[in-house]
Order: structure tokens, then sequence, then C-alpha cells
């Protein structure tokens, strides 16, 4: 079982989110990563090195970059993101690497 912290960038990132979505993401974010965090699946991959995280969780359109620490089992949520079909944007900003 992991504890989760949210960094205070991925905190300002939700808030762009409507009401109703950031309590799916909130919900998604508890059930998925609380117990799993480390296990690829068809919504949760590993990214290579270089991105903005170890790890992205895909809820709907909603976009969760975090790192996991297994022996403090801990799951950081660096960042939260929204795609739209190729176009990953940050509190209304378009992101480019």
């Amino acid at each position: 079982m992991f504890d989760i912290d949210l960094l205070p960038d991925a905190i300002e990132d939700l808030k762009w989110f409507r009401k109703s979505d950031q309590v799916i993401v909130r919900d998604q974010i508890e059930a998925i990563l609380r117990h799993q965090a480390d296990e690829e699946t068809r919504n949760r991959k590993k990214l290579l090195p270089g991105h903005l995280s170890d790890w992205e969780l895909r809820i709907d359109k909603a976009r969760v970059f975090y790192n996991v620490d297994p022996e403090a089992n801990l799951v950081t949520i660096v960042a939260i993101g929204c795609k739209e079909r190729n176009t990953l944007s940050f509190r209304g900003k378009e992101y480019s690497p």
C-alpha cells in the first residue's frame, strides 16, 4: 500500500479541471495508485527517461504524472494535465518538452 503525495504544482494543475472532473481524478488516483502504482497496465505506463516523471496514469482526458518510491511506499504526483488529441496541456497552456 502506497502513501500518496501531491506536489503543490499538481494541486494547482488539478484546480484547472471542472469540479466533477476533479472528483473523478482524485477518486481514480486513490483507487488505482494506492495499491498498484508500479504495475504497468493499459492505462498506466512507465515513461522513458527525460519525461516529466517516471509513470503516467490515463484517466479519460486527464494525465497524471507521478514517481514511485517502493522503498518508502510513496507515490509522488508531479503534474496533472489534459490531453486533447495529440496536445498535452497544463493549466490551459500547451506543453512542449
